[in-house]
């Protein structure tokens, strides 16, 4: 009973703040947020795939070591190098591999994604933990790592992993060059010394007393401010851009100029009554962000993929003159053939 009842508690003290922190994180991206199911398949890859590549990772890298150190010094090295090194390079794999989706757009999205790989990390990580600690920790000792590992150890595998997606999130658009490469290359380099540094003051602890403790709890709370300070001016910035790029498509009568004063706003668009009761504010608000979105990626993309961001650009712009109605123009029809007047033959008929 002692065992079931333990192992239901490390449970939920390891799953609920880690899934509420995934929440809120996703809730922040809010001009185009990303696929639930996808933020959900990178989560639960740094659940499982995350803690079993960084686990076999952290055992090769140790191989060498073990011909010539102690147990002790192994064990300080595993814990300050060695970890650090192929959890995060567990952690980004998948990362590497959203960074071709469609759906990853920009520093923003790098956060999201970057957050969830490392928050299901941590999630399976503190599990684990958990259980052990109670099996050799009074109540008293169990709740205290609890709230050690949840508000701040668990905290540092989301500010690490969030640093190597934002790096791939700018590097995506914003890079060029040889920056395509050295970003990110520079975000898993960050996610690493993230990830060491609490590591490091942690295992101080044990010998130095509770000052590095606090120190370690400072560095984390520092990190999540600076992380949230990121995030709001990447916010900022995809406000600014759909209101220049939506500005373009009124110019082409694809948006009614009065909106542009609302779409890029995320407390103005939501709010009823600026729209016909007839028209699906939801499914307008979707497209035109989408919109901008492309656009913006259009100009900055791969050359391989211009074709079909440019293809999508003309299917929302269908979309939405279905959607608005006579609140747009008609929408011109795409030049064509001349027509042949009547009484004349074709063309081709003419070539002998």
């Amino acid at each position: 009973m002692d065992v079931c009842f333990s192992l239901l508690l490390s449970f939920v003290a390891a799953v609920f703040p880690m899934v509420a922190y995934m929440a809120f994180i996703w809730w922040m991206d809010r001009y185009e947020r990303e696929p639930l199911w996808l933020v959900a398949s990178v989560f639960f890859w740094g659940a499982m795939g995350g803690i079993v590549l960084g686990c076999l990772g952290t055992k090769l890298l140790d191989l060498p070591t073990s011909l010539v150190l102690d147990s002790k010094a192994r064990s300080a090295l595993q814990t300050v190098l060695w970890a650090p090194i192929s959890e995060e390079l567990a952690k980004g794999v998948i990362l590497v591999l959203v960074f071709w989706n469609r759906q990853f757009d920009n520093l923003t999205d790098g956060i999201v994604y970057g957050s969830a790989t490392g928050l299901g990390f941590a999630m399976t990580e503190n599990f684990l933990y958990f259980i052990q600690v109670w099996q050799q920790h009074e109540p008293a000792g169990w709740l205290l790592n609890v709230v050690i590992r949840t508000g701040f150890s668990g905290v540092t595998h989301c500010i690490a992993s969030a640093a190597f997606g934002a790096t791939l999130g700018v590097a995506k658009f914003d890079a060029r060059g040889l920056g395509r490469v050295a970003l990110p290359c520079g975000g898993l380099a960050l996610a690493m010394a993230v990830h060491a540094l609490w590591n490091t003051l942690v295992l101080a602890t044990r010998s130095g007393g509770g000052a590095y403790l606090l120190l370690a709890m400072g560095a984390t709370a520092g990190e999540v401010v600076l992380l949230m300070v990121l995030l709001q001016v990447s916010l900022l910035r995809e406000s600014r851009m759909i209101r220049v790029e939506l500005a373009e498509e009124s110019k082409g009568g694809n948006i009614p100029a009065a909106h542009l004063g609302v779409l890029p706003f995320y407390f103005r668009r939501n709010r009823p009554g600026w729209l016909p009761a007839s028209v699906d504010r939801r499914r307008y608000v979707e497209l035109a962000t989408r919109l901008a979105f492309r656009r913006a990626q259009a100009r900055s993309c791969f050359e391989g993929r211009r074709k079909a961001l440019e293809e999508e650009i003309r299917s929302l712009r269908l979309q939405l003159h279905h959607l608005l109605g006579a609140l747009l123009p008609p929408l011109e029809p795409t030049p064509g053939p001349p027509a042949v007047p009547p009484g004349e033959p074709p063309m081709a008929d003419l070539v002998p």
